[in-house]
């Protein structure tokens, strides 16, 4: 992509330098800096524009990846699934106990009523 200096800037110049040699001079100076300058731009966006492909791309997934990953929290799934069911299992036990203890409190409370009525009789 080449960059031209439009006139009004070149007859800037010439006003500026009235050596003719001089003014095309700095006017060649002028154009190569610029196309330089427009070059190093355009090479840094596609450097830019290739790292950032680039790091899409990293993120990107497959199926067998993806797939490995949901039987993985499938597996935890199951895992905790079970944890469950053993506390469950736990609490139904427990709940079993403390009501063996209530109905034994229960009947040594009546028994130890009954003896205190008759000794009191």
């Amino acid at each position: 992509m080449m960059v031209m200096l439009n006139e009004s800037f070149k007859a800037l110049i010439r006003d500026i330098l009235p050596n003719k040699e001089q003014a095309q001079a700095l006017e060649k100076a002028f154009v190569e800096v610029v196309n330089d300058r427009a070059t190093t731009q355009r090479i840094g966006l596609d450097e830019l524009k290739s790292k950032a492909i680039d790091e899409i791309k990293g993120e990107f997934v497959t199926k067998d990846f993806l797939r490995a990953e949901i039987a993985e929290v499938r597996a935890e799934f199951a895992e905790v699934r079970a944890e469950f069911a053993q506390v469950r299992t736990e609490i139904a036990k427990t709940k079993n106990e403390i009501l063996r203890w209530v109905i034994g409190l229960q009947i040594s409370t009546i028994v130890a009523v009954g003896a205190m009525l008759k000794f009191m009789l």
